[in-house]
C-alpha cells in the first residue's frame, strides 16, 4: 500500500473527491469521506451506483481530489473493496442514519486500497508519484 505524504492527506481530508472505477467510464462525486489514520481512503455508498456496479467487474478505481484555491491536488489509484460490516462500516451507517433518518438505506462503505499516489498540481512534478 501506497503512504499519501501530509499535504496529499489534508487535500483528500478537506475537499470533495471525484471518482472512476471499473472498465466502463462512470464517475462521482463523493462529499462524505474519511482518510484512515493508515491513508486509506473511505467513503459510504448511497448514490454512485454505476461506480459501484464497475467495481463488481475490477476492483480499479481512481480518487482525485484537488484544493481549487492553490490548485494543488492528487490522484489516488488503487483497489476498492465494498465493505458491508465491521468498525468503519458500523461507523459509518450510524453516522449516516443520524444524518439522513431511520429510512436510510445503507449499503456499505467503500475502502480503497492506494497503490499509486500522482502529483496533479500544474507545473514540473505534474504526473510524478509521491
Amino acid at each position: 500500500m501506497r503512504n499519501l505524504n501530509e499535504k496529499a492527506a489534508k487535500i483528500f481530508d478537506n475537499e470533495m473527491w471525484y471518482i472512476c472505477a471499473g472498465k466502463k467510464p462512470e464517475s462521482s462525486v463523493v462529499l462524505f469521506k474519511e482518510v484512515t489514520t493508515d491513508g486509506r481512503l473511505v467513503f459510504p455508498v448511497f448514490g454512485c451506483e454505476g461506480v459501484i456496479s464497475n467495481m463488481s467487474e475490477s476492483n480499479k478505481i481512481a480518487v482525485s481530489a484537488a484544493d481549487s484555491r492553490t490548485m494543488s491536488g492528487y490522484q489516488v489509484k488503487g483497489r476498492a473493496e465494498l465493505l458491508t460490516d465491521g468498525l468503519l462500516a458500523d461507523k459509518w451507517k450510524e453516522s449516516m442514519q443520524k444524518m439522513f433518518g431511520v429510512d436510510f438505506k445503507f449499503k456499505g462503505i467503500v475502502e480503497v486500497i492506494p497503490d499509486r499516489v500522482i502529483i496533479t498540481t500544474p507545473g514540473k512534478h505534474n504526473n510524478e508519484e509521491i
